[in-house]
């Protein structure tokens, strides 16, 4: 069984505990976006690391000599002393995308959890997010030109940074919504790049406030008048102060700490979609549910679907596992009637469940199948 960390002692836990060994284990990168024709290149912004993408990477063999250090007792009460008898290498390494307006350090729980598992992490922070360059003036807003950046720029990712951190051992991935969206991109495109996919909540179809039809064209019309970055409409901007209200159901303490983590740097701020992101993520949809890319698809596939989600619609999800099912691919959906699209800031008794899916997954091995 997995153990995760107490809720009622969750700050305490992250500061004294999970912080300091993540950075013991981590560092920082940075990686000149992917060149692909047909896309053009975009000028980097003035407070911009030379228009370069962050990333964060976590070493399992670093982080199993640190973990020594403190109390296995602390943090996982019923397996003390754990820490000091686990491997000295990782099974594999795991790149996070993360999702939609968020950032690389709101996933440090579950990074947690996987180095735990004995798994080496890499997370990109995609274009428009965290310290990637942002190409709007508005903290808030999150604008691209075109989806296709995020998914040439995830394959570099994978080739030049998290393939090479760890040679010889696979290349797993964890997708939750809009970068899940983008893994399913990567296995449709690029079929021999990953070893094993996890999709939590993936963004194949957002929901969209007026509907497919009338916010596609909503949005072509704004941006055909020039307000292409701007704020698609019905959105707030990033609260001084955390509504709890919205969070009922979930994990107070996670929710909190997540809030708190990006209220710090004004970078992570980000918090609404420009008019050309809706644009383009509801382009993205019939470009991922088309047959022939489907039919590309060989990688063993785990898509966990939230019963309770309001992003993204369940049946887009469906009909990708199908599709790829049809074809002699395990693709597998596994669906969880009582979570909401925010699995990581769900309570323990419905987080312990989904995380011990995913591991389960992972830890068995499978074949591709050959083209």
């Amino acid at each position: 069984m997995v153990e995760l960390i107490d809720e009622s002692k969750f700050a305490a836990v992250m500061s004294a505990v999970v912080e300091p060994v993540l950075k013991s284990c981590s560092f920082e990168g940075w990686m000149n976006p992917a060149e692909h024709p047909g896309l053009e290149k975009l000028p980097a912004p003035e407070d911009s690391h030379d228009g370069k993408l962050h990333y964060v990477n976590y070493r399992y063999a670093v982080f199993a000599k640190e973990i020594k250090q403190f109390d296995a007792g602390y943090f996982l009460p019923s397996q003390a002393g754990i820490a000091q008898n686990r491997p000295d290498e990782a099974k594999a390494t795991i790149v996070i995308l993360h999702g939609f307006t968020r950032n690389a350090y709101v996933h440090r729980e579950l990074a947690w959890y996987f180095l735990n598992a004995g798994y080496n992490i890499c997370c990109l922070e995609h274009r428009g997010h965290g310290l990637s360059p942002h190409d709007v003036g508005d903290e808030n807003v999150v604008w691209i030109d075109n989806w296709r950046r995020y998914v040439v720029d995830a394959a570099l990712f994978c080739k030049t940074v998290a393939r090479p951190f760890d040679d010889g051992k696979p290349l797993y991935l964890y997708g939750y919504s809009m970068g899940g969206g983008i893994g399913v991109a990567l296995a449709e495109q690029y079929p021999h790049l990953l070893d094993k996919i996890v999709l939590a909540a993936p963004m194949i179809e957002p929901s969209l406030l007026l509907g497919k039809v009338l916010s596609t064209v909503a949005v072509k019309i704004l941006c055909a008048f020039g307000q292409g970055r701007k704020a698609s409409p019905g959105q707030r901007k990033f609260p001084e102060e955390l509504d709890k209200s919205l969070y009922k159901g979930l994990s107070e303490p996670r929710a909190v700490y997540k809030f708190e983590l990006c209220k710090s740097d004004r970078r992570y701020h980000t918090c609404q979609a420009s008019n050309e992101w809706v644009n383009q993520a509801a382009g993205m949809t019939g470009h991922l549910l088309k047959k022939e890319a489907c039919e590309q698809v060989i990688t063993p596939i785990l898509l966990l679907q939230a019963g309770k989600d309001s992003y993204v619609l369940p049946k887009s999800q469906e009909k990708f596992i199908e599709s790829v099912s049809q074809n002699g691919v395990s693709a597998q959906l596994s669906v969880f009637d009582d979570m909401r699209h925010e699995f990581e800031v769900s309570e323990n008794e419905q987080l312990r469940p989904w995380l011990e899916r995913i591991l389960d997954f992972y830890d068995t091995d499978f074949e591709k199948k050959e083209n």
